[in-house]
């Protein structure tokens, strides 16, 4: 699934925002077990961190990747799929096409969702590992983003204050095939500019970036209540979709991060709003 119509169109002189709910798990949330056994954390603690990018290069790098897939391409090719699909559940709101696509806004979001939250999954870790994934990630661009943003020094400041380390792994999730076979695209092409970058290091030091085909309801595809930090675009979710995403995220680990997009979780998911944020889109 993806959401949010996102057409590339010339600015109109007015100024769009859109507003990004950042949640925290309580860290006494009794109903969350201390002992959950999580794969991507455990695969994150064995990675170094990883060489510093300055920003013009991350931002080159981010569009050398979606140069050749732009949002207009993407919309295009989900309207395509949804129109010949007989399964009614396509044509439902929550099937739109869009996505972040403005790199900064991006690492905004991630920073303040960092400075906000407070995390102490396991007191024997001195730094907190923490894997991302986007539920419903549309061509990827997000989990990119976040790729990018662990490699970039925007953070560091953060994540030297809080004790975390950024994001190993980054993941994605998307329903539609149109958007998921464009997203696989893509990670091959981080893939390479991973391997570029990684030509004169001696061990691989860049987040890895993994997607997942199926819908983001559906835990045996990808069990992302197992990561720490979630990311929804969720414009165009329905009230039934946000509550099935809220009871999923109850699995989730004592102090996990969730952002949403426009859309709030239902309170019975038990997560408190910790910051908002407007940041600037062009829908």
């Amino acid at each position: 699934m993806d959401f949010v119509l996102l057409p590339e169109k010339p600015s109109s002189g007015v100024v769009k925002t859109s507003k990004f709910a950042v949640y925290q798990l309580p860290t006494t949330a009794p109903t969350i077990e201390d002992d959950i056994d999580s794969e991507t954390d455990s695969d994150a603690e064995a990675i170094d961190e990883p060489v510093e990018i300055c920003k013009e290069e991350l931002h080159s790098l981010y569009g050398r990747i979606f140069a050749q897939f732009p949002s207009s391409m993407a919309l295009k090719a989900s309207l395509e799929e949804r129109k010949a699909s007989t399964d009614p559940s396509m044509k439902a709101s929550s099937m739109i096409y869009g996505e972040l696509v403005d790199l900064s806004a991006m690492y905004h979001v991630f920073s303040v969702a960092l400075d906000a939250g407070e995390w102490s999954f396991d007191e024997d870790i001195d730094v907190q590992p923490l894997s991302f994934c986007d539920i419903g990630h549309g061509t990827g661009r997000v989990t990119i983003g976040a790729a990018l943003f662990s490699m970039s020094q925007q953070h560091k400041h953060i994540t030297e204050k809080k004790s975390v380390k950024l994001f190993q792994p980054c993941m994605g999730v998307e329903l539609m095939d149109s958007l998921y076979d464009i997203s696989k695209e893509v990670q091959s092409m981080y893939n390479d500019e991973v391997q570029r970058l990684e030509a004169t290091a001696s061990s691989h030091l860049y987040p890895m970036v993994s997607f997942a085909r199926g819908s983001l309801l559906d835990l045996s595809i990808l069990d992302w209540t197992k990561c720490n930090f979630v990311f929804a675009n969720s414009t165009c979710f329905d009230e039934v979709l946000m509550e099935d995403i809220g009871e999923r995220a109850q699995q989730m680990r004592r102090g996990s991060i969730m952002i949403t997009m426009s859309k709030l979780l239902p309170h019975t998911a038990g997560f408190t709003v910790v910051e908002e944020v407007r940041e600037k889109t062009s829908w």
